[in-house]
């Protein structure tokens, strides 16, 4: 009887035992399957999956942050590639500019080699001539190397600039080379300029202390220099109206216009009076109309 009764007890032992190994098993499974889905779930980083209370499982959902992050990229790239491309169109701009700035040197080049010749030409005409007719009947004589003397009628002007000689019309016209790059054409002759001048001062020339030169005037950098007659001399005066005194006085004449520059007279002018020299005597030593010389245009 005892044997029976321990044989019941071990077989309901056993049977309890299967059970509850049979039910850890089951759970078991039910949790790999649901970490499946969550892993299945996690390993795409731009979606997320939803799974209902009744096991059903949902659609997916973009992720916010994600999407933020890749239109970033998008904007970078594109910032990157504007970038690029306004460095090429720089590169391309100042490759044309380079081309150009060569050609514009070629071309000032070929113009400061023909004017260059231009000048050594009429050097040579100097040497070889000793004098060279002008037009309105003046001559241009050579001193040195570097001085040359413009004579009209009574009147020489001496100059140190770079001149040329062009035949036009039978008759020679006389150019100078400024430092600006320019060919400036010599109409006033050394006469006309030196009676405007003594117009202007009232003065007069000859047996004085007077000079008359043609030069450049003003200021190259800024592209305004231009060639005048310097004309310098020395009139009587008196000081307080009493004291006998000399007054330097100085104009520059414009050498393609004829209209004066400027003008100068001492400081203490204004206390004296001025010997001043009238028209006829003016006149008398330029050969020149001085009336008329004031309103030349060239």
């Amino acid at each position: 009887m005892k044997k029976l009764i321990l044989a019941i007890f071990t077989s309901l032992l056993v049977l309890s035992l299967l059970s509850l190994v049979y039910a850890d098993s089951a759970n078991s499974g039910s949790g790999s399957t649901g970490s499946g889905t969550s892993g299945s779930s996690g390993s795409g980083a731009s979606t997320t999956t939803h799974v209902d209370s009744s096991g059903n499982t949902g659609g997916t959902v973009n992720n916010p942050s994600t999407n933020m992050s890749k239109n970033k990229r998008i904007v970078a790239a594109e910032a990157e590639l504007r970038v690029i491309q306004e460095a090429k169109l720089r590169r391309e701009q100042a490759q044309r500019n380079k081309e150009g700035n060569n050609e514009t040197h070629e071309m000032r080049k070929d113009g400061m080699e023909d004017r260059l010749a231009k000048i050594i030409e009429f050097k040579r005409r100097l040497e070889m001539h000793q004098e060279i007719e002008l037009k309105e009947r003046a001559k241009i004589h050579a001193l040195t190397d570097e001085q040359k003397e413009i004579i009209a009628g009574k009147i020489n002007a001496k100059t140190g600039l770079n001149l040329t000689a062009e035949d036009l019309d039978n008759k020679t016209i006389l150019k100078a080379y400024l430092s600006n790059g320019r060919f400036a054409e010599v109409k006033i002759m050394p006469n006309r300029a030196s009676a405007v001048a003594l117009a202007r001062l009232r003065a007069k020339c000859v047996e004085r202390n007077c000079t008359l030169e043609l030069r450049e005037v003003g200021n190259a950098d800024k592209n305004e220099s231009r060639m005048a007659y310097e004309v310098k001399t020395d009139k009587d005066s008196r000081l307080f109206f009493i004291f006998p005194k000399k007054m330097h006085v100085e104009a520059k004449v414009d050498a393609e216009t004829g209209q004066i520059i400027d003008s100068k007279k001492p400081w203490w002018a204004f206390m004296a009076k001025e010997d001043n020299a009238s028209d006829q005597e003016i006149e008398a030593e330029t050969s020149v109309n001085a009336s008329a010389s004031t309103n030349v245009s060239g």
